[in-house]
């Protein structure tokens, strides 16, 4: 990570998903489009960011850092490198995005 990287924290609405959220996060930090069934590279100037399953089971990730209302509960944290880029998702709602 470079030390003058400034982090880019996105909090998790209750309607997405940690997985769109986390996928929205990189795409504006990046500037690269999420990959979608209808995006190729040819269709944005620049090439969509690769499928987070690649890196990642999205699916342990929605389940591992679902909010939840108990307070007892400690707060899980995952992080993972995507597209050149440290992630941090955290079961109290916020996805932190740094440049590696």
């Amino acid at each position: 990570m470079s030390e003058d990287a400034t982090p880019y924290v996105a909090y998790i609405s209750e309607e997405d998903s940690i997985t769109h959220a986390v996928m929205g996060a990189v795409a504006t930090v990046s500037g690269r489009p999420p990959l979608t069934n209808g995006t190729t590279s040819e269709s944005s100037e620049n090439d969509p960011l690769p499928p987070l399953n690649d890196v990642i089971d999205a699916d342990a990730l929605n389940i591992l850092c679902q909010p939840t209302d108990d307070d007892s509960q400690t707060e899980t944290t995952v992080t993972f490198t995507y597209s050149g880029y440290t992630v941090t998702v955290k079961s109290g709602g916020t996805v932190t995005v740094t440049e590696r």
